[in-house]
């Protein structure tokens, strides 16, 4: 063309041509274009053709529009008259109605994928809106934030699922399911500590002796003290974290003034032992290094440091495996887990016998201790590896203190929830190592279980009793004043002896004072105006 010419046809040959108006519209195949470029035919194409490397692409405008691959002769955006799209497809109707407003088929008919490629501190996000106002542009939404590393799925325009980069999954509402199958642990009795959240105190509240308990199955001792310490069940303040999540009680250490420094031999101890059989039993396949156990508990000190502790195996080849917990703040209750993996040597038999001690020091001497760099790992037992070596600023500290309470040991290598158990529950647990009568503490005239007795001579009498079944058959001793009475006469117990009996069941000969008894008459023992008096039965490990 040697000019350019407005209102007239620039170029045509039969019915097609090159139209320009005078807005400087042009047509193709039209003399009456709409738009500044308008192509008008059956067929209307655009062919792309990239020389270099020799690669043709097609914008068609037929019954849909489409960018086609001339080279590979296929579609690979379409949008039809519906305004549904589809990539690598023009056959949206394949999917299912109401799930085709966007197909995506695989170029080469294997796996398809969507890629949302966001910066390290981005968030990549697909929403789901019914609206422009408030939640409504996200009442539903999968979200990835790559700063944390975290996924999530939401619903009513607020977070409801999250999973974190370690595969730990936080659900805000109810989950129902057909059933739960954990691939490790269980999901009922799996706390193997008794008395965990230290409710249970048969023995009383307080006490100050060495190899002792307060709260049931927390054996308690100390060694090379100025002044005695103090162990009591004490009250979990509301407020704090425990309390909330329900413990009421703990177990407490009150250190006594240690004037004389630290001694190499000094040690405040606690001390819980399992039965070998509920370890072996457990479900945790103790031999393998990928099974773990976990301990967890929540603990106290009104000293900033941290402190140490131990598991050591008692059957077969027995190993020690020392932790410490976190540098503690004062005053603050912190939760401290430790993951123990399974041993090849570790042995636990299938008895009711030690299955392990389980160790916590608010304080212990280097005679005992080594340094923390075999710690967390199975080592061989020996009396000089306890616990890791600790810093004495507790012991040092007049009056300091030491609380524990939710002690939980389950099978797996998560720290769940603590496992609460009611008070009734607990205490028939806790009656198969130690029981006591009467449990009316109050009644200074309380009989005894199984109180009736067989009088044999004038000051003797056999007496049967009856106690829940315990671990194995109990040692019994008595404390305070008893009596026996015969018919309307009251007398004074002044000795039990040649006790025998079973885990459930024993008798004894009671001397009685004052003679005067008749042989074949039935009696009844009890307290003698005395609420200090019990009969105790220990089967402790």
């Amino acid at each position: 063309m040697s000019d350019i010419r407005f209102n007239s046809w620039l170029h045509r040959s039969g019915t097609g041509g090159v139209y320009q108006d005078s807005s400087g519209r042009v047509g193709i195949g039209t003399s009456s274009p709409g738009e500044d470029l308008h192509i008008s035919s059956n067929s209307p194409y655009i062919k792309l053709e990239d020389i270099d490397n020799s690669q043709d692409w097609l914008i068609r405008g037929t019954a849909w529009f489409d960018i086609y691959d001339v080279n590979n002769s296929a579609s690979r955006l379409v949008i039809d008259s519906t305004g549904r799209v589809g990539i690598n497809t023009a056959t949206m109707t394949t999917a299912n109605a109401g799930f085709d407003d966007l197909v995506i088929r695989s170029s080469a008919g294997g796996n398809t994928g969507i890629t949302f490629l966001s910066s390290t501190t981005a968030q990549g996000t697909l929403a789901f809106a019914d609206g422009s106002s408030s939640t409504a542009p996200y009442r539903g939404y999968l979200q990835y934030s790559h700063n944390g590393d975290r996924l999530v799925l939401g619903a009513g325009g607020a977070d409801r699922v999250t999973v974190d980069t370690d595969g730990n999954v936080n659900i805000s509402g109810v989950t129902t399911a057909k059933s739960f199958v954990p691939t490790e642990g269980q999901l009922s009795h799996k706390n193997l500590i008794i008395n965990g959240a230290m409710t249970v105190a048969q023995r009383g509240t307080s006490s100050t002796t060495s190899n002792d308990y307060v709260c049931d199955r927390f054996n308690l001792s100390y060694n090379g003290q100025d002044e005695v310490p103090t162990f009591t069940q004490a009250a979990v303040a509301s407020g704090t974290t425990p309390y909330n999540l329900g413990f009421r009680n703990c177990l407490k250490v009150t250190n006594g003034n240690q004037t004389g420094g630290v001694g190499s031999s000094d040690y405040i101890q606690i001390k819980y032992v399992p039965e070998a059989q509920d370890i072996a039993t457990s479900g945790w396949n103790y031999k393998s290094a990928s099974s773990y156990i976990t301990l967890s508990f929540w603990i106290k000190s009104s000293v900033a440091q941290a402190f140490t502790g131990s598991i050591w195996s008692r059957d077969g080849t027995q190993k020690n495996y020392k932790f410490d917990t976190p540098s503690l703040s004062a005053d603050t209750w912190t939760k401290v887990t430790k993951i123990i993996p399974g041993h090849a040597d570790l042995s636990f038999d299938n008895d009711s016998g030690i299955g392990a001690w389980i160790f916590l020091y608010p304080m212990i001497g280097q005679s005992y201790t080594t340094s923390a760099s075999d710690t967390e790992t199975w080592i061989a037992h020996s009396s000089g590896a306890y616990a890791n070596n600790i810093t004495t600023t507790w012991w040092t500290t007049n009056d300091a203190t030491f609380e524990i309470t939710g002690v939980q040991l389950e099978v797996g290598s998560v720290a769940t929830p603590f496992e609460h158990r009611s008070y009734g529950d607990e205490l028939k647990r806790c009656k198969r190592y130690y029981q006591q009568y009467p449990e009316l503490a109050a009644d200074g005239y309380a009989p005894y279980p199984g109180s009736g007795a067989a009088i044999m001579t004038t000051t003797t009498a056999g007496w049967a009793m009856n106690y829940d079944t315990m671990r194995a058959s109990p040692t019994v001793s008595w404390t305070g004043n008893h009596r026996m009475v015969e018919l309307n006469t009251d007398r004074a117990v002044t000795g039990f002896a040649a006790y025998h009996g079973s885990a459930s069941t024993g008798w004894m000969v009671i001397t009685a004072s004052g003679g005067g008894m008749t042989a074949g008459n039935a009696a009844i023992v009890g307290r003698n105006n005395d609420t200090t008096a019990f009969m105790k039965f220990s089967a402790e490990l």
